[in-house]
């Protein structure tokens, strides 16, 4: 990656959130001498043990240029002494690209017979087989009242059959498994799903965007709670449980009116105003 940039004689490199990609390029773009500016700045989790926070935290304080999209992540920039002129206020890409394939058809569609939708591939949840196997135990207490969908990361696929816990789930048929699905398949999966379970970041940023319940497993997430989303965390918790914490985010939606997505604003969305907002804490 080093050798890469410094073929490209980059005058900035853009680096997005808090993947893996993301760690590497950051001392590659430095040592290279390339400013560095990072979308999706002052996210925070505050759980150290979490490579991506970590990540957040230095790509944060090394870069040049921080891009956040709502003034709370502005205000943990703040807090952390960065200065403000450092900062640009641009729209979230993830919402964009959701709202931009939707077009005039955004919300929800009701379908009382879709299955629920469940993701895991974080380390944290795969990584450590009692813990995967009590996320699957309450996946399975799960499906005995909701059908399920469970979406299956390679790596996620790999440990399951590692631990012997993928033939549990493939012989439930309360349960259907498939590998990750093309874009438009997983929008429109995902606007039937009655409810999401997920360690996935990304995913609940877009159930946020469509209004679904979420029920987040992880420790901590760098994400704000909806009124109709729960963390699920302390696993090892003898009362944690899956099916209550998704009767409790379905109960909090049924008692709430639900509000649609704002409709694509052809000019908000039209562009994500990164050149001009770069071009201004330059100047």
């Amino acid at each position: 990656m080093a050798d890469a940039l410094r073929s490209i004689r980059a005058d900035v490199i853009l680096l997005y959130g808090d993947l893996i990609a993301t760690h590497f390029a950051l001392p590659a773009a430095l040592a290279s001498g390339i400013r560095v500016a990072h979308i999706e700045s002052g996210y925070r989790s505050h759980d150290l043990s979490d490579l991506e926070e970590r990540t957040r935290i230095l790509c944060d304080h090394a870069a040049a240029f921080r891009f956040a999209y709502t003034d709370g992540m502005v205000g943990n920039l703040l807090a952390e002494g960065i200065g403000r002129a450092s900062i640009g206020v641009i729209l979230d890409p993830a919402r964009v690209t959701l709202l931009r394939h939707l077009g005039s058809d955004v919300g929800r569609v009701a379908d009382v017979n879709a299955p629920g939708v469940v993701t895991l591939h974080r380390d944290e949840t795969v990584h450590n087989p009692q813990h995967l196997g009590r996320v699957i135990h309450g996946i399975e207490e799960l499906s005995a009242k909701y059908p399920l969908h469970v979406i299956l990361y390679r790596r996620t696929e790999r440990h399951l059959s590692e631990y012997g816990l993928l033939k549990k789930l493939e012989a439930n048929s309360r349960i259907t498994t498939t590998s990750t699905l093309p874009y438009d398949r997983y929008v429109e999966v995902l606007r039937r799903a009655p409810f999401v379970v997920t360690d996935s970041s990304g995913l609940q940023d877009d159930c946020m965007t469509l209004g679904l319940p979420c029920v987040v497993v992880r420790q901590a997430t760098s994400r704000p709670l909806a009124h109709n989303f729960r963390l699920a965390s302390r696993v090892t918790d003898d009362r944690w449980s899956l099916l209550a914490l998704v009767d409790e985010v379905l109960g909090a939606s049924a008692n709430r009116r639900a509000e649609p997505p704002e409709p694509p604003d052809a000019s908000g969305l039209g562009r994500l105003h990164i050149a001009e907002a770069l071009a201004g804490i330059a100047s």
